[in-house]
C-alpha cells in the first residue's frame, strides 16, 4: 500500500496541519511559542471548506506540552485526541455545538443532551476534578491524571471500559474486592471469592466490562444496586444483605440474569429469608424467587403453602418436588421454564392454578404430566403452549381452565367423569379425545377460536363409544352441541354431518373424508361424490400427494372427474398410477354388471 499524500494547512500562526484528502488531520507542527491551539477554521464548513477532523495517530505518541489552551472552532466536525497530548491544557473553549467549554476537560455533546467526559488534562494536577452534569465516561478519560479526587458523580450512567487505567486512581487498593472513585465502582479484583457492593447512594455506575463472576459470591449492602448489576455477568451465589429491603420488586431486574444460581440472605434481613439458593418470605410459607440461572432437581420443603406469581419464571430447572403442604400455585409460577420435564404434585395440593391464576407451567418444557387424584381444579392456560406428550388425569378432577392444554403435542386425552366445568379452547389441537360423557362446554374445549381458521383440521370426538368427526373452526358452537346431544339421544344421526358446521370449505372437505373413512356412513359418501372434484383438484394444487391418493382409493370420484385429474396430475407419477388404477377398477366393475 503507497503512503497518503497529506496537505498543509496553516489556520494560525506556528502551526501548521497536515491533512489528508479527507480533510483528517493526521499530523501536526507547533511552534515552541504557541499556547492556544485552535482546531478548525472559525468560519462554518461548507462545500468549499470541509470540516475539519482532528485525528492525530495515538501510537505516536505526541506531546505539545506547550499548549495550554485548546479552542475548538466551529470549522471542526470531531477532535480525537489522548490525555497525554496535551499534558498541559488547563482549559478547553468550544465555539463548536458538539463540544462545551471546561476548565481541563474535553466533553462532548451526544443526543443533544447527554454529555460525555472525553479525557482529563493538566495531567499533573492534584485538584478535585469536578463531574457535574457528564452522564457518562469515555475510554481511557482518565489516563495520567495525578490526582484521586473526584466528585459530583451523581449523574454519572455509564462508564466505559479502561476509563481510569494508567491513572493515580488505579493505583488505590482493593475494598472488599472493588476499588471505587467518586461513587463509581471501576475496578474488580478477579481473585477474590467474596465481592461487597456498599450503600447504594455510594454507588452511581459501575465500569463497563468488569468480571465480577470470577468471585464465587457478591453482597449487596443494598437492593438498590441491582439495576445497575442487573447488566453485568455476576457469580453464582447472590447474598442480600440489606435490612431496609421488604419490597420484592426491587428484584426484578435481575429475572433474566442467567448467571445467578443461588440467592441468599443474611440476618441483617427482616423481611425475607433462603432456603436452598431460593427466596422465601421469613416464615417461609411463601416460596418468592428461584434464580434464574438454576438448574436441575428442585425439592421445596415442608411447610411452604404458596409459590408466589412468576417464582421460578424462565429458570433453567430439570424437576419439581412440591411438598404436602403446598396449597396454591399462582400466575405464570413456572412459564417459560423450557428445561423442566418433571413435577411431583405432592399429595397436598388441590388447584393446579384456578380461576384467579393462570399460565401456571405454560409454555414450559414439560412432556409428560400425571395430575394427582386430590387435585379439582386446572386453572387457566395452566399447561397452554408446553411439550406434552401424555396426560393422565385421575378421577377427582372436577374442572378444567380455558386453554388448559392448549396447544401441546398430545395425540390424544381422557377426560375423568367427574369433570362437570370445562373452559373454551381448553383441549384445541389434541386431535383426539375421550370422555364418557357430554360434559358442558365440551364442542367448545375441542374447537378453536375463528381468528386460528387458517390451521384447518378436525377432531375425532369419542362420548361412550359414539365417535365424532369435528371440525376445528364451526359457524355455531350451539349447533355442534345440539347435533352431538341428539345423536347422543338417539333422536337423529346428525353427529356424521358435523363437517357441515366448518366455517371454511377445505376444513368441510377434510372433516367429511376423515368421516367417511372412519363409519362409512352413506350421506357423507354422497357429499363426497358431489363435492369431489374439488377436493381432489385442491389437494393437488397444494401438493398433497399422500392425501390425493387416500381419497381417490374412496372411490368417490366419477370417471369424468378422473379423467380430468389424470390430465392434471401429468407430472406426478405416483398420482397418476393410482388415478389410472381407479379408473380401470370402475371399468372392471361394469364390464361384470
Amino acid at each position: 500500500m503507497g503512503t497518503t499524500k497529506l496537505h498543509k494547512l496553516c489556520y494560525q500562526p506556528g502551526v501548521v496541519m497536515y491533512v489528508d484528502d479527507d480533510n483528517i488531520c493526521r499530523d501536526m507542527e507547533v511552534s515552541p511559542e504557541v499556547s492556544v491551539l485552535h482546531i478548525g477554521e472559525q468560519k462554518k464548513p461548507s462545500k468549499t471548506n470541509p470540516p475539519l477532523l482532528f485525528s492525530l495517530d495515538k501510537r505516536k505518541n505526541y506531546v505539545f506540552s506547550g499548549i495550554k489552551e485548546l479552542v475548538i472552532e466551529e470549522g471542526t466536525c470531531g477532535v480525537f485526541v489522548a490525555n497525554t497530548m496535551f499534558p498541559n491544557v488547563k482549559r478547553v473553549t468550544s465555539h463548536n455545538r458538539q463540544y462545551l467549554s471546561s476548565d481541563r476537560m474535553l466533553i462532548t455533546i451526544r443526543d443533544d443532551t447527554k454529555r460525555m467526559l472525553l479525557h482529563v488534562f493538566d495531567l499533573e494536577s492534584t485538584a478535585q476534578i469536578d463531574l457535574r452534569w457528564i452522564s457518562q465516561i469515555g475510554t481511557k478519560a482518565f489516563t495520567g491524571c495525578k490526582s484521586v479526587r473526584l466528585v459530583n458523580c451523581d449523574c454519572v450512567e455509564c462508564c466505559h471500559d479502561d476509563a481510569f487505567a494508567d491513572s493515580a486512581f488505579a493505583e488505590a487498593a482493593y475494598n472488599h474486592g472493588l476499588k471505587i472513585a467518586g461513587g463509581i465502582v471501576f475496578d474488580v479484583d478477579e481473585t477474590a471469592e467474596e465481592i461487597v457492593f456498599p450503600d447504594d447512594k455510594k454507588i452511581f455506575a459501575i465500569q463497563e466490562g468488569l468480571k465480577f463472576y470470577k468471585a464465587k459470591r457478591v453482597v449487596l449492602k443494598d437492593v438498590g444496586l441491582i439495576p445497575i448489576l442487573s447488566h453485568y455477568h455476576l457469580p453464582e451465589t447472590l447474598v442480600i444483605d440489606d435490612p431496609n429491603f421488604r419490597n420484592l420488586d426491587k428484584l426484578s431486574p435481575i429475572e433474566l440474569n442467567v448467571s445467578i444460581k443461588r440467592i441468599e440472605t443474611t440476618d441483617r434481613v427482616k423481611h425475607f429469608s433462603s432456603y436452598d439458593g431460593i427466596l422465601y418470605n421469613k416464615t417461609q410459607i411463601e416460596l418468592l424467587l428461584c434464580p434464574k440461572g438454576r438448574s436441575g432437581e428442585t425439592v421445596i420443603p415442608e411447610g411452604v403453602r404458596t409459590i408466589k406469581q412468576q417464582a421460578f419464571r424462565r429458570s433453567h430447572i430439570v424437576s419439581v418436588k412440591m411438598p404436602d403442604s403446598l396449597r396454591t400455585i399462582e400466575d405464570q409460577a413456572f412459564e417459560y421454564c423450557k428445561q423442566l420435564k418433571h413435577v411431583d404434585f405432592g399429595h397436598g395440593l388441590k388447584r393446579i392454578g384456578s380461576s384467579f391464576y393462570s399460565n401456571v407451567f405454560a409454555h414450559s418444557g414439560l412432556e409428560e404430566v400425571v395430575v394427582p387424584q386430590q387435585v379439582t381444579e386446572i386453572g387457566y392456560a395452566a399447561f397452554y403452549d408446553c411439550s406434552l406428550k401424555k396426560v393422565t388425569l385421575n378421577e377427582g378432577l372436577v374442572a378444567i381452565g380455558e386453554d388448559a392444554f392448549a396447544i401441546n403435542e398430545l395425540e390424544e386425552i381422557t377426560i375423568p367423569e367427574s369433570v362437570s366445568s370445562i373452559g373454551e379452547s381448553a383441549l384445541r389441537r389434541i386431535p383426539k379425545v375421550y370422555t364418557k360423557r357430554y360434559i358442558d362446554g365440551l364442542a367448545s374445549a375441542i374447537t378453536e377460536p375463528k381468528v386460528f381458521a387458517e390451521n384447518s383440521y378436525c377432531v375425532e370426538l369419542n362420548i361412550a363409544e359414539h365417535e365424532f368427526i369435528v371440525p376445528a373452526h364451526v359457524i355455531s358452537i350451539e349447533t355442534v352441541e345440539t347435533m352431538i346431544l341428539k345423536a347422543l339421544d338417539g333422536e337423529e344421526d346428525k353427529g356424521n354431518t358435523l363437517y357441515a358446521c366448518s366455517i371454511s370449505i377445505s376444513e368441510r372437505h377434510d372433516t367429511a373424508v376423515s368421516a367417511y373413512k372412519k363409519t362409512q356412513d352413506q350421506k357423507t359418501k354422497e357429499y363426497l361424490k358431489r363435492s369431489g372434484k374439488g377436493i381432489a383438484f385442491r389437494l393437488l394444487r397444494e401438493g398433497k400427494a399422500k392425501d390425493l391418493i387416500g381419497f381417490i382409493q374412496l372411490d368417490v370420484l366419477s370417471k369424468k372427474a378422473l379423467s380430468e385429474l389424470l390430465e392434471k396430475a401429468a407430472d406426478k407419477p405416483d398420482v397418476s398410477a393410482y388415478i389410472v388404477q381407479m379408473m380401470q377398477n370402475k371399468k372392471r366393475t361394469k364390464l361384470e354388471l
